[in-house]
């Protein structure tokens, strides 16, 4: 075996370690652990480790105790039957005798593969999801099938409510089947992405922080304890529906605002879309499809602040309106297995984007002077009032 150089690996020193400083923003440690020449010892593995981190004045002598990421690329192993062969040897003593700064050492063997039998790096996938803010009755089923459509995206509905849907022996997938014999959500599997809390500990623990009393606290991150394992459970099940569905975007329009504080936080790419519809078609549609117990004005309270919530967090540039996307197109729509929503996510083939305007001529003074009192400043902020133009939904679209 080839002696290596340095005057440490001669006294065979069981491990020997480099560490970069700032401004870099990495730690390597090269490691060789063997008996050295002429001990008689096998020698084991030769890892080269990447460990990413933070930059700052914080990086330090040694393994950090704060700011790793928990990526370690181990590239190869040498045969440690065998012990590490000549261009491995030859690959150590470049490194101990080049005065070239280590990181830039190392990344050239180990990405430009000096060594014969190198590997191509590891890429690892970062699930990306569309998350649909905004009110109920807002039109956001048929967005979220229209960008379902989109190559590479899955429209899965209102995702947050998979915990009580896969409870519910009646719930019924998109696609027709019910939830729990739907063979795209066996597959995914709710149980397995809930982990440790359980399908309906997810469901409670979901009820509870997504009360909209408690989104200014989760906002600011003082339900932090309680709400790590509900994001954990959650990232789970938006990775394990892009990969069921060998999808890099996830469509989730569970509209709640603190589903997508939530997720800010998750190791997912998070997308969010502010969809707004007038606050009195909304109200119309209410009257008409939703539960006629909850009262009139309770949902334009809550129209008011999630909305406010959702400009004032992510801002004009991620907002979109109803009456835009709803601009009379005639679309192809295919079957998408959403787990919750209105029943127009049943609707497949061709597909009208008609805004639903009966609002106009259906709705009664007392329920229009209502709407107006309690979101009228928003109105305005929007276009409703007075009534602005709307925009063509494929110029809509493509801003999202």
């Amino acid at each position: 075996m080839t002696t290596i150089t340095p005057e440490a690996m001669r006294r065979s020193a069981k491990t020997i370690k480099w560490t970069v400083h700032p401004p870099s923003k990495l730690i390597d440690q090269v490691a060789y652990i063997g008996g050295g020449s002429g001990s008689g010892e096998p020698a084991t593995p030769i890892d080269y480790r990447l460990r990413l981190l933070p930059s700052g004045p914080d990086l330090v002598h040694g393994p950090t105790s704060r700011g790793t990421r928990a990526i370690d690329a181990v590239s190869r192993r040498a045969n440690p039957t065998t012990g590490p062969s000549k261009g491995d040897s030859a690959s150590l003593e470049r490194i101990a005798s080049d005065r070239t700064p280590l990181i830039s050492r190392l990344a050239r063997s180990i990405w430009k593969g000096s060594r014969s039998d190198a590997r191509p790096p590891v890429l690892l996938r970062v699930t990306t999801v569309l998350y649909v803010v905004g009110s109920t009755h807002c039109g956001s089923t048929v967005l979220g099938n229209l960008l379902g459509e989109r190559p590479g995206h899955v429209s899965v509905g209102e995702l947050r409510m998979a915990w009580r849907r896969w409870l519910d022996p009646e719930a019924r997938c998109g696609c027709g089947e019910p939830v729990r014999a739907c063979a795209f959500w066996r597959e995914v599997s709710i149980e397995r992405a809930a982990g440790e809390l359980g399908v309906a500990g997810a469901a409670r623990l979901d009820g509870r922080l997504m009360a909209t009393r408690r989104l200014p606290a989760l906002a600011r991150g003082a339900l932090e304890r309680e709400a790590a394992p509900l994001r954990a459970a959650l990232a789970r099940l938006e990775d394990q529906v892009a990969a069921i569905a060998g999808a890099q975007v996830v469509v989730d329009t569970s509209k709640v605002p603190a589903g997508a504080v939530l997720l800010e936080r998750a190791p997912l790419q998070l997308r969010v879309v502010h969809l707004v519809r007038d606050s009195r078609g909304v109200l119309a549609s209410h009257r008409w499809r939703g539960s006629p117990n909850f009262p009139a004005r309770t949902l334009m309270a809550l129209w008011s602040t999630w909305n406010a919530f959702a400009d004032r967090r992510y801002g004009a540039a991620v907002r979109v309106r109803y009456e835009d996307v709803a601009d009379g197109r005639l679309v192809e729509l295919r079957q998408h297995h959403t787990i919750d929503g209105n029943r127009n996510r049943f609707r497949t083939g061709p597909v009208e984007l008609a805004e639903d305007v009966r609002w106009r001529t259906g709705l009664g003074r007392a329920d229009r002077a209502l709407a107006l009192v309690l979101t009228g400043p928003l109105l305005a902020r929007y276009g409703y009032v007075p009534r602005a133009a709307s925009s063509s939904s494929s110029w809509v679209l493509d801003t999202i």
